[in-house]
């Protein structure tokens, strides 16, 4: 196995329920799988958020506007935009996050 490569079964719980997939120095990956949340308080983070729905239906509101997306949809949350969301209903949602998440957190 190199660097570059992580086996499923490596795979650590992230600091907010997601799944932390493969990280990069420049972009992360991760996943919430089978997750539901209430309506999450409004918030802005340090870094560019790219999302896709993979499973389920989600409500995000960004910068103001609310956007209900289903299987197949997807989003971007600029940097420092405000935005929420909610998920009332189990769904599968990959994230790609720049730079990672986990480094703009720590």
């Amino acid at each position: 196995m190199t660097a570059n490569v992580l086996k499923g079964e490596n795979i650590e719980p992230g600091p907010l329920g997601d799944l932390q997939l493969a990280q990069g120095e420049r972009v992360g990956l991760r996943i919430w799988r089978d997750y539901t949340t209430d309506q999450k308080a409004e918030r802005s983070r340090p870094y560019e958020i790219v999302g896709y729905v993979a499973k389920g239906e989600i409500t995000v509101v960004i910068d103001g506007h609310a956007a209900e997306l289903v299987e197949g949809d997807s989003f971007v949350i600029p940097p420092d935009t405000s935005h929420s969301f909610s998920i009332p209903i189990r769904a599968t949602v990959i994230e790609a996050t720049s730079p990672p998440a986990s480094q703009a957190l720590s």
